[in-house]
């Protein structure tokens, strides 16, 4: 049985990581810039925060959350508004369709990631993917990697490299890629996070974005692309 359907995610993740959804919103606006949207959908919307604030901050926008979790349905009850409904459904069986798709932390969840991408395509004419880079030297040689699977369910592990290709392997055209450093702006979840963060902080400005993630991890990948 998945871990997102029977407490185990909720458990370890109690508040399925809402501490993180302002930082995650205000880069998602940035990637909005100049594309004419109407709607907007979130696969794998979990608690529903990254897509509140947005539906906030474009009212005359309708927004669509989707998460296939029951556990996830008691945070929705008091984010709904005339622009944003939830669903509790997998949304690639669905015909639904939006401008923009929204999946941020998802695929590296996803047992047929590749599978799930290519079919993701058909739902949307831009996407904006969030892809935390798990593979690093640190994880590597500290187990980081086990925390990874075991707390937060990444099946997959992912390098700037390879979640790019991996994206336009399944049909996406690259528009924007850029490096996210969330331990800047996000105070630090549990003691192995805040044992990092100072190294991290040092190497961000000492060595540049693109060396430090590769040693050091904490960073996501955020990209805007556009099906082909």
């Amino acid at each position: 049985m998945s871990i997102y359907n029977e407490g185990t995610y909720l458990e370890h993740n109690a508040n399925w990581h809402q501490e993180d959804s302002p930082y995650k919103a205000k880069r998602v606006i940035g990637l909005l810039d100049n594309l004419p949207a109407k709607s907007i959908l979130e696969v794998g919307c979990g608690a529903g925060e990254v897509i509140k604030i947005l539906s906030s901050h474009f009212p005359d926008m309708q927004f669509y959350g989707y998460d296939i979790s029951p556990d996830v349905e008691s945070f929705w009850a008091e984010k709904k508004s005339a622009n944003l409904s939830f669903f509790r459904a997998n949304l690639l069986d669905s015909e639904t369709h939006a401008d923009v798709v929204l999946c941020l932390d998802v695929f590296e969840h996803v047992n047929d990631y590749m599978g799930f991408l290519q079919k993701l395509r058909s739902h949307g004419a831009h996407f904006i993917f969030n892809v935390p880079m798990d593979m690093c030297v640190m994880k590597l040689l500290s187990g980081g990697l086990r925390y990874a699977r075991e707390e937060v369910g990444h099946l997959h592990y992912f390098n700037e490299w390879s979640a790019k290709a991996t994206l336009a392997d399944c049909g996406y055209g690259i528009e924007v890629a850029r490096l996210s450093a969330a331990f800047l702006r996000v105070p630090p979840r549990n003691i192995r996070q805040l044992l990092v963060a100072f190294p991290r902080i040092i190497a961000h400005f000492l060595l540049g974005s693109r060396l430090a993630c590769k040693l050091l991890g904490g960073y996501s990948l955020m990209v805007r692309a556009k099906a082909i």
